[in-house]
């Protein structure tokens, strides 16, 4: 039988690109170096599901990595990011449950969009705000010069 494309393999599919991301990075323009990596808490590595000689040998291993690692998805992944990513944390849990959804994954998709797009609009109001303020300083500094 044909595999049978679902939205939430999209969703699966921003995950693990998220769960890349923020075991690479340490912020913008910041990869994480080895002394990182040796200060994070033992456990396999997520780096594990994406090492093509790693999948090559064992498909199981590495679905059986990743079942560990959504299983105590806190600890084993949301604990290790770095805390420029924290305000991330509730996002990736939705995502989580949306990808791989006990329940109707409908739901999920629409409040995490939903959600999500809330976040954006408050973080675009503070930057734009930011940005406003930034301006008027400019313009005051500019007046009594």
């Amino acid at each position: 039988m044909p595999h049978c494309y679902q939205g939430k393999h999209d969703l699966e599919s921003i995950l693990y690109t998220l769960i890349y991301v923020l075991a690479v990075f340490k912020g913008p323009r910041n990869l994480r170096v080895q002394q990182d990596y040796d200060l994070s808490r033992s456990s396999p590595s997520v780096f594990e599901w994406f090492d093509y000689k790693r999948i090559q040998q064992s498909l199981r291993y590495v679905a059986r990595s990743k079942m560990g690692h959504f299983h105590d998805f806190d600890n084993a992944i949301l604990n290790k990011m770095d805390p420029y990513f924290h305000s991330l944390k509730p996002f990736l849990r939705s995502l989580l449950v949306a990808a791989f959804p006990t329940r109707d994954y409908r739901y999920w998709m629409i409040k995490l969009s939903d959600d999500q797009y809330h976040v954006l609009k408050r973080l675009e109001a503070n930057q734009e705000k930011f940005w406003a303020d930034q301006n008027r300083r400019k313009a005051k500094k500019m007046r009594l010069n």
